[in-house]
């Protein structure tokens, strides 16, 4: 590791896996604590992930599935890291730097269907929470962000995997970034698939679902096992239903739990 390693007044520093990370200082992610974070989703991106690949992290957060990554791609292959939030980028940044990534390329940027800017709301107890769209886990102060498109940063090029956790709003993220997935067919995606903050983004879980499909992507769970797609469209029905009829003026269904989806 390099010797680059500057925590801020309201950061913690934890080291955990052979990493050092600052994060916020109440550890609101819970690194470093019991049986790790996430260790399923880290389980299928390391299961997922080569020597040399090319991978997109989407809602990179302070970096701790993106240092794992890198780590496991090597120094031959590439991590594009996005975080629109600009002290988890400030984070993000300080853990890569301290850990010697090189080949993570970082992104201040949030990534959507369009490139705009836009108001990212922000959680003030859990770092983990913020979104791009008014929601009731976000009580703090928002910020003005940038929204690009996968396809406007890294068009054609070649990605052997995206990974995208952005609460709700991996519709519109996946929706710009047609042109990668189509000219990557045996692209993996690892997302998070959450009906309930869906409809609060205003986005049709059955209409995710179908963005999925029409790329050719199969749905399966973080251990591999395929989902039962029939069953998967059934609860995303009930679930538009639901909002419709509890939210008629809120989901914006013409504009169309953690999942894997790969090609099989």
């Amino acid at each position: 590791m390099n010797s680059t390693f500057a925590p801020g007044p309201k950061d913690r520093c934890i080291e955990v896996d052979g990493f050092r990370f600052v994060t916020d200082d109440a550890n609101t992610l819970g690194i470093g604590e019991g049986a790790g974070f996430e260790p399923h989703v880290l389980g299928a991106l390391m299961r997922w992930t080569r020597a040399g690949d090319t991978v997109v992290d989407i809602g990179a957060n302070i970096g701790y599935f993106t240092a794992h990554l890198a780590r496991q791609v090597g120094p031959d292959g590439q991590v594009h890291a996005f975080e629109p939030e600009a002290e988890n980028f400030r984070r993000l940044s300080v853990n890569m730097r301290a850990n010697g990534l090189n080949q993570v390329w970082m992104h201040h940027a949030a990534l959507g269907a369009e490139s705009r800017d836009a108001e990212l709301h922000v959680s003030v107890g859990n770092i983990g929470m913020h979104r791009l769209y008014e929601s009731v886990c976000c009580d703090g102060p928002a910020q003005q962000v940038r929204v690009r498109t996968l396809d406007d940063v890294l068009g054609a090029q070649r990605v052997d995997l995206i990974k995208v956790d952005i609460e709700g709003y991996e519709w519109m993220a996946l929706s710009g970034a047609q042109q990668c997935l189509r000219a990557n067919r045996r692209i993996v995606v690892v997302s998070e698939y959450c009906a309930p903050s869906m409809l609060e983004a205003g986005i049709s879980p059955l209409a995710y679902l179908e963005l999925m499909a029409e790329q050719g992507l199969m749905a399966h769970d973080l251990d591999g096992q395929v989902t039962d797609a029939a069953e998967l469209r059934a609860d995303a029905r009930a679930y538009d239903a639901f909002g419709a009829q509890r939210c008629p003026r809120r989901p914006n269904f013409d504009h169309p739990c953690r999942l894997n989806i790969d090609q099989g």
